[in-house]
């Protein structure tokens, strides 16, 4: 019994041990990793200034299908996702079910895809003239998919900073960790029409991007963000922003040894920004701390 009781205290020492060991090298690692992130070695790398703009998936071209006078659809040619040459038939209209009435068909207006069918055979279908987004008693969509487009909306602010041709980095909302690639198309001249008279409200530009579409996973609508470079710079000293302090419309920072020194910056974007001024490859900077920001 006495020899039980003399194992079961030696294994419970073994176990307090590698217990406080544990929790000692833990600690150690977490202190000497605080250290190193801490500290920024400055290093060359390419910077883009961007400019963000949230839009819309559209494709190159797309026809609204209408009734010319008011009737019923009397055959449809078609099937959603079909794809169609300039001049197949559509669809047919009649004023009226009764046979004998002579039927011309609606035809396509290019070549393209069957995006949506909003009628049934034999269901009513009334006059209309418009193809804006408050018309629901469309027949049909036809779509020219050869090229995809992001409708985006520019603020005032930033318009006269657009140019045609900028590069363009694409995050589509419903497609996970996958970025595309575009161009600047087409920049609006007049800004978009403002929903209400409030005086607060943004003023919006149009901007037309095409987009790359390599996986052919975009559908039209689908929500999309947009980052224009509007500059570029290849192998300039860069700092994160975290690592950057700021004075009186200055900058500093401080090396490792708590030296201060005053920088002059270049770009910068929402991650980093360049050193023009002040720092070299290879020097060690400290990060702010910003509970001693908050106390200055």
């Amino acid at each position: 019994m006495r020899s039980f009781f003399k194992f079961f205290s030696v294994l419970c020492l073994i176990v307090i041990i590698a217990v406080a060991a544990f929790v000692y090298i833990k600690y150690w690692r977490s202190q000497h990793n605080t250290v190193n992130n801490n500290l920024y070695t400055v290093a060359y790398g390419n910077i883009s200034e961007t400019v963000s703009a949230s839009g819309t998936v559209a494709p190159q071209r797309e026809a609204v299908i209408n009734a010319f006078y008011d009737g019923y659809v009397k055959k449809i040619y078609v099937k959603t996702g079909q794809h169609v040459k300039a001049g197949d038939p559509l669809v047919s209209v009649v004023e009226s079910l009764q046979a004998g009435q002579q039927v011309f068909p609606m035809i396509a207006p290019y070549a393209g895809q069957v995006m949506i069918i909003n009628k049934n055979e034999g269901e009513d279908v009334l006059k209309t003239t418009t193809s804006d987004a408050t018309n629901t008693d469309y027949i049909m969509k036809i779509a020219d998919l050869s090229h995809y487009y992001v409708d985006a909306k520019v603020p005032e602010m930033n318009i006269a900073q657009i140019k045609k041709g900028q590069q363009v980095t694409i995050k589509v909302i419903s497609i996970a960790n996958k970025t595309y690639k575009g161009v600047v198309d087409i920049i609006a001249s007049a800004p978009m029409p403002q929903q209400n008279s409030f005086a607060s409200q943004q003023v919006l530009y149009p901007v037309h991007i095409r987009i790359e579409n390599p996986d052919h996973a975009l559908r039209i609508g689908m929500s999309a963000v947009a980052d224009i470079a509007i500059s570029h710079k290849n192998h300039v000293l860069l700092l994160p922003h975290d690592f950057l302090h700021e004075h009186h419309n200055s900058y500093y920072v401080v090396l490792k040894d708590g030296k201060t020194v005053p920088v002059t910056t270049g770009l910068q974007n929402s991650s980093e920004v360049e050193i023009t001024k002040g720092l070299t490859a290879g020097q060690q900077v400290r990060r702010i701390n910003f509970f001693n920001a908050a106390a200055d």
